[in-house]
C-alpha cells in the first residue's frame, strides 16, 4: 500500500467532531490558528487523520489504512487516540505507554 501525506481542510475531517471536548479541541486549535500540522491519507476522503501541535497529537479513524512509519511524525508527543490504534502505535515506536 502507498500512501501519502496530504493537507486536510477543515470542511474534510468528519472523523472528528468539532466542539466536543478532549481530542477534537486539539483539531479546532490547529485549523483555528493555523498553528500546527495536520494530514490525511487522502484529500477529500480520508479514512484516517492526525493533527499535532505544541507535542500533543491524535490520529482518527481506520488505523489500518495506515502503515506503521506513517505515523513517524508523531514521534515524541503525547497521543491521544482510541484503543484500536494502540495495536498500530506499537508498532511504530519502541516505548508505548497506555494511561
Amino acid at each position: 500500500m502507498t500512501s501519502r501525506t496530504v493537507p486536510l481542510a477543515p470542511a474534510r475531517q468528519p472523523l472528528l467532531l468539532p466542539g466536543a471536548p478532549g481530542p477534537a479541541t486539539l483539531v479546532e486549535h490547529v485549523f483555528a490558528t493555523r498553528t500546527g500540522w495536520s494530514w490525511g491519507d487522502h484529500p477529500t476522503r480520508p479514512r484516517a487523520i492526525a493533527v499535532a501541535c505544541g507535542g500533543r497529537a491524535t490520529p482518527a479513524g481506520d488505523p489500518g489504512a495506515l502503515p506503521p512509519a506513517e505515523l513517524a511524525p508523531l514521534a515524541n508527543h503525547r497521543v491521544e487516540a482510541p484503543e484500536r490504534f494502540l495495536p498500530l502505535l506499537a508498532e511504530a515506536f519502541d516505548d508505548v505507554c497506555a494511561d
